[in-house]
């Protein structure tokens, strides 16, 4: 019973990769053909988000080429999604005072430019973290945050790449 448990679990583990590897796949050709260059920022934000699973070296890398890039062209949500993806990568890999510094600034600069959905993920990351530290009551904070901000959300329009956070 417990090697079938163990093998469901493995299987389970391999079915992710796999699927982790084909939305890698399809955000890189999005990214390979896209010209805009704030919505490459996002893509490439995207992946290295996705990356953090699989490959959080990876992800660090994409991610603070994100940031860079970001800064460089004076893109605040492109900065905000970087720093989430960094914050989020970082709590992967057990880093949590550089996790939480990364999703602080995200928040920060989420909440200057109101970026919306930034915002919900940059509460949603700190939440996790707290709940990691065993600070429940912060984490409760953030979550309940985040969730009311979805709740505000408008999903009625449809909405470009670039503009899915107003």
């Amino acid at each position: 019973m417990k090697i079938r448990i163990v093998l469901y679990c493995l299987m389970g583990i391999v079915q992710l990769g796999f699927a982790q590897s084909k939305f890698i796949d399809s955000l890189s050709k999005q990214l390979s053909v896209e010209t805009d260059e704030k919505n490459k920022i996002l893509l490439l934000s995207d992946i290295a988000s996705t990356y953090r699973l699989i490959k959080p070296d990876t992800a660090l890398l994409l991610g603070k080429k994100a940031l860079d890039w970001a800064k460089k062209i004076n893109f605040p949500h492109g900065e905000s999604a970087a720093l989430n993806a960094i914050g989020s990568t970082y709590r992967m890999v057990g880093d949590l005072q550089n996790a939480m510094s990364y999703c602080y600034e995200s928040i920060s600069i989420a909440q200057k430019q109101d970026l919306k959905v930034e915002l919900a993920k940059g509460n949603i990351n700190m939440g996790i973290i707290y709940s990691d530290l065993k600070e429940y009551d912060l984490a409760i904070t953030h979550i309940r945050l985040a969730i009311s901000i979805i709740g505000k959300l408008d999903y009625s329009a449809p909405q470009k790449l670039d503009s899915r956070n107003k």
